[in-house]
């Protein structure tokens, strides 16, 4: 537009330039998927999105998330229990709890499958004593970020030293659930989503090292051994 006014040095034209500049400015938002701003970087393969949007997972709160009821093994638990408990349940691991529901260990299936145990043997002798946990009061960005870091597939989520839920992917796949519901005025449709609370997760729990580590400045788990 300032090129053509230098050009015609007539002022008459400036209003209707400007208007013929917003009138092509919100067809070409229209009609265009990309600006001219982000057009080189799309076809790099860099997809950027034009629009201002909150990131649920920095908004969502574990206790949003997490699953309540949950399914524990006590501390004084043996190799025996454990595999009767993964032969009828339908997840991937477990919290060990001691009496006043602390979170002592987390026994996963594939502990049971690398260690050749007796089933009169001590659960926790065999189980990861140094587990990975969450807050109930941690965005939801935190435990992902502690699931994919980590390895692990389970969050124990703990409130003053007690065991209060469990956080895994499946329910982190329910932070954009609201989300989805909010935009269905403008065609598009949510995720339909399991209302199981299971862990949806794979038979092999991978784990780095075959240990959960939690993360700093937290304090560790006590580990304190059954009763």
């Amino acid at each position: 537009m300032v090129f053509v006014f230098e050009l015609t040095r007539d002022y008459r034209v400036i209003l209707p330039l400007m208007l013929a500049t917003v009138v092509a400015d919100l067809v070409a938002g229209v009609l265009m998927r990309d600006s001219i701003m982000t057009e080189k970087l799309a076809r790099r393969g860099l997809r950027v999105r034009t629009d201002y949007e909150v990131d649920p997972f920095r908004t969502v709160l574990v206790r949003a998330l997490m699953s309540t009821e949950v399914q524990t093994l006590p501390a004084t638990a043996t190799i025996g229990d454990a595999r009767d408990r993964f032969a009828r349940g339908r997840h991937s691991a477990y919290p060990i709890v001691d009496g006043d529901r602390r979170c002592v260990g987390i026994v996963a299936r594939t502990d049971l499958l690398v260690d050749d145990a007796d089933d009169g043997d001590a659960l926790l002798d065999h189980a990861s004593r140094d587990v990975v946990t969450v807050s109930p009061d941690d965005v939801a960005i935190t435990a992902l970020q502690r699931i994919v870091e980590e390895g692990v597939e389970h969050l124990p989520v703990i409130e003053d030293g007690v065991l209060v839920g469990v956080c895994t992917r499946t329910d982190l796949l329910r932070v954009r659930a609201p989300q989805f519901a909010s935009e269905r005025h403008d065609g598009i449709e949510p995720t339909k989503e399991s209302n199981e609370k299971g862990d949806g997760d794979d038979p092999d729990h991978r784990r780095r090292g075959r240990r959960h580590r939690r993360f700093a400045p937290r304090a560790r788990v006590d580990g304190a051994t059954s009763n």
